[in-house]
């Protein structure tokens, strides 16, 4: 599922690129900023999008699917804390490696975008953001009945639980990118002064970035006190 999901977003994300750097950007100072905040954006967006689909169906619910065999997991010497962190790395695994080739090509490709360094930050705060909250859900609302088969024609289990999972993330993900997306819709609808774009942009960025810390931090304290109620559990 992780390797079949993976190819078929970094085919994907080929296309949009390819197509995104032979259409290019032309125009004025104003068309040419409003065209590098919204091109950011949608860099930001396509990679942590395809990797909270593929996430919500592997790394994400990844408790859930150990299903009748996590009593394994209870009989084995670890702690909530290092199989949530575990469960965490797994989940946010593909938006990172989706991500870090594309923003390469595209900082290659000549297209008017931020640096680097920012679309990372905002790549890996919304990838960070997505998957605990991924892995929170799945530990507080465990459902150990839950199936995902790629080529099955039988009807797998849990699905109500995946679907809830997969456009929860997709939403996560859309809010986070139109957050930082704003300053650049709000200066090109002429709501929101340009000369005080700068700012309003570098607080939003700081939000997301700080909003992921939160939410690792609340993984860290309680989805693994919770992982650790699951495993103690008999």
């Amino acid at each position: 599922m992780l390797w079949y999901g993976l190819a078929t977003s970094a085919i994907v994300l080929g296309f949009f690129a390819y197509n995104t750097i032979r259409a290019g950007v032309s125009g004025g100072d104003r068309s040419f900023e409003s065209a590098k905040g919204m091109i950011s954006g949608t860099i930001v967006m396509m990679p942590c999008l395809m990797g909270s689909v593929i996430g919500a169906q592997t790394g994400g619910i990844s408790l859930s699917r150990e299903g009748s065999c996590f009593w394994l997991l209870q009989a084995n010497p670890t702690d909530g804390a290092n199989l949530f962190r575990a469960k965490f790395i797994y989940a946010m695994l593909p938006s990172v490696v989706l991500m870090l080739p594309f923003f390469v090509i595209i900082e290659f490709a000549g297209l008017p975008h931020y640096q680097l360094w920012r679309e990372l930050l905002s790549g890996l705060s919304i990838a960070a953001t997505v998957a605990s909250f991924q892995i929170l859900l799945d530990a507080y609302l465990p459902d150990f009945t839950i199936r995902v088969e790629i080529g099955s024609s039988k009807s797998g289990k849990g699905k109500g639980k995946l679907v809830t999972v997969l456009l929860a993330s997709m939403g996560v993900v859309m809010v986070l990118v139109l957050l930082v997306m704003l300053p650049t819709i709000l200066v090109a609808t002429r709501a929101y002064p340009e000369s005080s774009f700068a700012r309003l942009d570098m607080i939003l960025h700081g939000l997301v970035a700080a909003l992921a810390l939160l939410m690792i931090y609340a993984g860290n304290r309680f989805g693994s006190r919770q992982v650790e109620r699951l495993l103690e559990s008999t």
